[in-house]
């Protein structure tokens, strides 16, 4: 098992980035997977075999790769390639994966790719076949960007649950009447003995430019057989503060809810 890794900073999200894809439905665009809402999806026109195409104007690091709500299947196939000088992509002299059998677990519903080395690239290239799909491809969230790794991964102690916003109401009878609303993944955690290096490259820029506001992507184990399980895409809440407990030792806890 890796430490823990957090994508903070989604390429996709910037004013200047764009997108572009091979296949859409005109009331499904593209542009939906830059909304932060997971379930406005883009979705392709009667075809599962499209690209997605993302211009980040210039070359920044693009080591992690996620596309969330995705409805392709186990057995779809994704590559990801990247470029300085192609705006297609298709060049890929900068990073090519190879074709990738996505493993995507229907109940989470990610794909997520790690790339195993840091370089820079403007425009990064997602591919996805899937023969087994419901005849089309969607998509609600496309995370492209750099990320954090402390040294030392989540302290034990950590809680995995659900924020469920249902509403129970009881009759005079004494019947419950239940309002369901979708339940979220929760994550509850706790890093410690980060340095003083690493807060100013990570906890600090984490609680600056995403907490409480802005998407991030975290990935709790980066060697799982099953990434979409071990992966939340959602809202920091709840930041304890960064406590110095001893010299060049921090610590900060964290709660992560999903993003629908």
């Amino acid at each position: 098992m890796s430490n823990v890794l957090i994508g903070f900073q989604n390429l996709v999200d910037q004013s200047t980035s764009s997108l572009t894809t091979t296949s859409q439905v005109t009331s499904l665009p593209v542009d939906n997977l830059k909304n932060q809402l997971v379930r406005k999806v883009w979705r392709t026109a009667g075809t599962a075999s499209a690209s997605v195409i993302l211009d980040s104007i210039t070359a920044q690091s693009l080591q992690l790769v996620g596309l969330l709500g995705c409805n392709a299947t186990a057995g779809a196939t994704f590559q990801v390639r990247v470029s300085d000088s192609d705006p297609t992509g298709e060049a890929g002299e900068i990073y090519d994966s190879g074709m990738i059998v996505s493993g995507i677990d229907p109940i989470y519903k990610s794909f997520i790719h790690i790339r195993p080395m840091e370089k820079a690239g403007r425009y990064t290239r997602l591919d996805i076949t899937d023969v087994g799909s419901q005849g089309y491809l969607e998509a609600g969230r496309f995370f492209v960007g750099p990320f954090w790794q402390p040294s030392i991964g989540v302290q034990f102690g950590l809680r995995k649950g659900y924020a469920d916003p249902s509403n129970l109401d009881s009759s005079l009878g004494g019947q419950i009447f239940i309002d369901r609303r979708p339940k979220a993944r929760r994550w509850t955690l706790s890093l410690d003995f980060v340095t003083e290096a690493e807060v100013l490259a990570g906890l600090a820029e984490i609680d600056r430019i995403a907490s409480g506001t802005e998407d991030i992507l975290m990935v709790l184990d980066p060697d799982s057989s099953n990434l979409g399980r071990d992966s939340l895409w959602g809202l920091l809440s709840n930041p304890s503060g960064i406590e110095t407990s001893h010299h060049d030792v921090n610590r900060q806890s964290y709660v992560l809810t999903e993003r629908l």
